[in-house]
Parts: structure tokens; sequence; C-alpha cells
């Protein structure tokens, strides 16, 4: 579902001794997938699956990864961010011996307790599937599933609320520059935007504007990876990006991932709240707080 989960997954990849071959990337949000040479599958849901999935309780791009499945004829595990509608979907099928949770960003820091999915009532799984909220507002959430086997990050203070016996630690950052050529060479500065569900469409043009003054109008941006889907979404924030005619900023690639830019040098990070304030003071870069929302 973005960077940092492909470079995180790759990782485990390595680490783990994982066989190639018995792997299948899913790629969501157009996520790059340029670190691996593994089968994959691009995953790009339509306009109107969501009414598909409030209406129906059923999860049209769950039903395509998992006949994409199908076609290994093995028994499977997931390895994902959350407990989303297409996790769940797919944990139902009588192949799957289960699921692991991998570090994604911001969201893997937060507090969240795991929940029992199977002790939930029908009435409750109706209501979430409606709001597509995957947590509640009392804060014990339910983002992760308390039947997951483990859950693997990069930092000792992701996962918080999960039990030690189930948090794993990958730390082989080397390993990532086998497969990870560094786009932004020489550019130091990068700004960050928010998810596209922070803002009203007709706010986007203030939120490059920020970014654009923090950072005297030089560098490159990162959309969120929530802006490029659907298609039609990233090529109206393209458009308008383009309309500003600047002549030393940028934005940046799709198959950019800032996490690794960081490995190869320091870099100067201007957004919102993100995972990657704490991961630049892991690769010793700098972040400065652009308030977007």
């Amino acid at each position: 579902v973005s960077p940092v989960t492909a470079m995180i997954f790759r990782m485990i990849i390595d680490f783990y001794k994982l066989n190639p071959k018995n792997v299948l990337l899913i790629s969501f949000r157009n996520s790059s997938l340029d670190m691996f040479s593994i089968e994959s599958l691009k995953v790009m849901p339509k306009s109107y699956d969501r009414y598909i999935e409030k209406l129906f309780f059923i999860s049209p791009t769950g039903k395509i990864i998992l006949n994409r499945i199908k076609k290994f004829n093995k028994k499977f595990l997931i390895y994902a961010t959350s407990s989303y509608r297409e996790v769940n979907w797919v944990l139902n099928d009588n192949m799957c011996l289960g699921h692991i949770y991998i570090e994604e960003g911001q969201a893997s820091y937060m507090n969240w307790k795991p929940y029992a999915y199977n002790k939930m009532s029908l009435l409750t799984k109706i209501k979430n599937n409606w709001k597509n909220r995957i947590y509640k507002t009392d804060g014990i959430g339910n983002f992760y599933r308390d039947d997951a086997y483990a859950f693997i990050g990069i930092s000792n203070e992701s996962f918080p609320s999960i039990e030690s016996s189930k948090k794993f630690l990958v730390k082989n950052f080397n390993d990532i520059k086998k497969y990870y050529k560094p786009i932004h060479m020489g550019i130091h500065n990068i700004g960050l935007t928010c998810a596209d569900r922070r803002l009203d469409k007709s706010q986007w043009k203030e939120m490059f504007e920020k970014l654009a003054r923090e950072m005297n109008y030089n560098g490159v941006i990162k959309l969120h990876p929530s802006f490029n889907v659907p298609k039609s979404k990233f090529k109206e924030i393209k458009t308008l990006f383009n309309s500003f005619n600047f002549s030393d900023l940028k934005l940046s690639p799709n198959n950019c991932i800032i996490e690794l830019e960081m490995l190869y040098e320091e870099k100067y990070i201007y957004g919102p709240k993100t995972s990657i304030e704490r991961y630049s003071k892991v690769f010793g870069s700098n972040f400065k707080h652009v308030k977007l929302y």
C-alpha cells in the first residue's frame, strides 16, 4: 500500500530467505514494485467498487486477488498492513493459513490493540463495513485482528500495544541498496503532501503553495500514495501542479522511496505529521512540520 511497505517486505524476503517463487506481490495505490523481480498483481479498484462493498458486503478487489492466488494451488499466508476489507475477505478462504502484519508508517505507531474479529457481532461488522472504518472512536481499534501470527517492523517503537512475543524486527537496510538506485541524488529538499482524505479538492492548490513556500520553491514534492488511485485523481492533481509552472520544483516519480533516498544522503523533508519524521532521525536527515490541514 506504500513505498515503505515495499521496502520492509523486500527486507523480509532477504532476512528470512523466502523463496521468491512462493511469493505473490499485491500492489495497491499503484505502489511501485521496482525492487522486486517477483510475480505481482496491481489492483486498481474501480470507482463503483466501494458501493458494491457497502451494499453487498463483498470485496471485488478481494475476489480478484483470491482468484490469482488460487492459480498457485497452494496454502498461503497473507502479509498485510492492517485488517482492511481485502484482507478479511481473503482470510475467509479455506486455503489461507493466517496472516502477518508488517509496518506501514505512522499508523503502525498508534496505540491500537488487537480486536477479536471472529467474536464481533454481525451488526458491528455491517456497521464497520458501511463506514469503511477500521478503527473506533474509543481508541481500542479495529486495525489489527488478534488472530495474526506476527507483527514485523523496523523499529522497537512500532506496534506499541502488541505483546513482545509476536513482534519481530528486520534491520538489514544495506540489503536494500542492491535493489534501489537513488532518484534524487543532489536534490536535498523534499516536500510531502498529506493524504487526500485530509483535504477537499478545493484545498489542493493551497497545499502545494504552502509546501512550495517552505521549500523556497526548490526541490521535489512527493504525493501521498492515496493520490495515485484512481488514475483520474492522479491525472487531476498532476495537471493542477503543472499549472503552477514552478521552474525548480518538480513532482517526485511514483517509484521514489523517500526512506531509501535518505540512506544515500542527508535530506530536508517538509510535510505534515508522518512516520517519515521518525525515519529521518534514524537515517540522519531533517524534518520540518508544515501544517497542511
